[in-house]
């Protein structure tokens, strides 16, 4: 089956985005990354909105080869999950309630794939890392350390599935988190140790999105707006194409016009 990419003629703009990336990777891949404020609701002038996550579910709709990844933990994507213990973000929320939990639309929930590691690997720690750091001692700082070292086999990776310069790529990157997180020492690097486990978190997207032969020919990531620019980050240093780049500024929400979607003949 060939695989081309066309341009999309959808006249809304995406409200609740603050950054919107399209890349082709091994000439057969679309991956649409969208970043967001989590909780906070993104105010458009133009009345012809459509959310993140009706984009999304569209898309998946018109192209079952299409996986969406979620800035959550795998865990959350089940039936009959509480809205109380979804993460804080719109879209994401729209996207498990509607699929998963009420059905509201018909899409299939095995294209719905939760990338965040922390509450696995940091549990408590998590909430008290990014919602309460006041709280954390030098042994809870000590402890967040250890939840990366005590994990390490999850973040192993094999060889054959990736192209010989991802593979070092990613072999690298993890590199460059264990150098990060042996200058964690005291209560002052609060902010860096948050960042870092940013990057772990990235660490299982690229992992996915970035093998050789996958079984799906476009990806759309929605994550903070964090995530999305240490993503664009590792493009770069991988060359992986950015064929769109689109930003919210104060007067204008992200087009649609012109951005890339599959089509399969």
């Amino acid at each position: 089956m060939s695989i081309v990419f066309i341009s999309c003629k959808d006249n809304h703009v995406l409200k609740d985005s603050i950054g919107f990336d399209q890349y082709i990777l091994n000439t057969n891949h679309l991956i649409t990354v969208i970043g967001e404020y989590h909780w906070e609701k993104s105010r458009c002038k133009e009345r012809n909105t459509k959310s993140i996550s009706r984009y999304a579910l569209e898309r998946l709709s018109k192209n079952p080869n299409l996986n969406i990844y979620l800035e959550v933990d795998s865990n959350l994507i089940k039936p009959r999950r509480r809205t109380a213990l979804l993460p804080y973000s719109i879209p994401i929320r729209e996207i498990i309630s509607g699929v998963v939990t009420e059905r509201i639309y018909d899409s299939p929930v095995k294209n719905i794939i939760g990338f965040d590691i922390r509450d696995t690997l940091l549990k408590n720690y998590r909430v008290m890392l990014y919602e309460d750091d006041s709280k954390l001692t030098q042994k809870d700082i000590l402890e967040i350390k250890q939840c990366f070292y005590k994990n390490k086999d999850k973040f192993n990776i094999c060889s054959s599935i990736y192209t010989k310069k991802v593979y070092t790529f990613l072999k690298k990157y993890l590199h460059s988190i264990e150098n990060e997180l042996h200058k964690v020492k005291t209560r002052s690097d609060i902010y860096n140790l948050k960042i870092i486990w940013v990057k772990i978190t990235d660490f299982f997207i690229l992992k996915n999105i970035l093998k050789k032969n996958q079984s799906n020919n476009e990806s759309i990531v929605i994550c903070g707006d964090y995530h999305r620019k240490n993503i664009s980050q590792c493009f770069r240093k991988l060359k992986i194409p950015n064929i769109v780049s689109k930003k919210k500024n104060n007067t204008k929400c992200i087009q649609l016009f012109e951005t890339l979607v599959v089509n399969e003949y």
